[in-house]
């Protein structure tokens, strides 16, 4: 398995993405080949482990813990994401717990032999460089999101960038790609599934959005980055 290619379509914003195809199984190459079943924890926060994860197939979510225990999960991940790169860059422990929402297939590659290929090769050592910042800008735009005066302008703004980081183009419109739960997308927002299920009402009356099991479709980006206040958002007065 460890030698198969992994030539395939990768999410734009990922890391694969930016990879010729033969220096990415290369890469892949010098991890282990390892599934986890959904709900498995993939890395825990504080742990003093450095390996580093390239996720083949599947979703993971990234979770923080408050001082009182509460979860929040801070980032969805999938195919083509790395997880686990920090620590093995500073040698610090674990940020984040890492939970399979899915079957997750990966490549586990051990933190020095993660350092020197990428120092031998630059432009993976970029790309990591490159992946590293877009997550530091994601979780600076995530403190945006989740400041928004009224609940709907939230969800409207993670949906907008999911819909960016994961869309794929089908026949029905732009399909966020990834198993989207209402408790999940509630604990990005910062706020309960109730408000939720009503943002959701909404988007859908405006025509910005269909709502399937887990799966969220964008009709009109347009109208979407609207209620995301991008433009003028409509006046939005119910709170969570």
């Amino acid at each position: 398995m460890a030698s198969e290619s992994l030539a395939q379509v990768w999410p734009a914003r990922s890391i694969a993405a930016g990879l010729p195809d033969v220096l990415l199984d290369t890469f892949a190459r010098i991890g282990a080949a390892r599934v986890f079943t959904r709900g498995q924890v993939i890395i825990a926060e504080q742990a003093r482990t450095s390996e580093v994860y390239l996720i083949v197939a599947g979703f993971v979510r990234v979770i923080n813990h408050s001082a009182t225990g509460d979860q929040a999960m801070i980032a969805i991940r999938t195919s083509g994401d790395l997880v686990g790169e920090l620590a093995a860059l500073d040698g610090q422990p674990r940020t984040s717990t890492v939970i399979a929402a899915s079957r997750v297939s990966v490549r586990v590659i051990d933190a020095p032999l993660f350092r020197s290929f990428a120092a031998a090769h630059p432009s993976v050592g970029e790309a990591v460089s490159r992946s590293v910042v877009g997550k530091l800008r994601g979780a600076t735009r995530s403190r945006v999101d989740a400041s928004a005066p009224s609940v709907l302008a939230r969800v409207a703004r993670v949906l907008d960038h999911l819909a960016d980081s994961y869309g794929r183009m089908t026949a029905a419109g732009l399909l966020i790609d990834i198993p989207l739960p209402q408790r999940d997308l509630a604990s990005l927002v910062g706020t309960s599934e109730k408000g939720v299920s009503r943002a959701y009402a909404v988007l859908r009356a405006g025509g910005a959005i269909d709502v399937t099991y887990r799966r969220v479709v964008v009709l009109d980006h347009k109208v979407l980055q609207r209620f995301a206040g991008d433009t003028t958002t409509p006046d939005e007065t119910w709170t969570d």
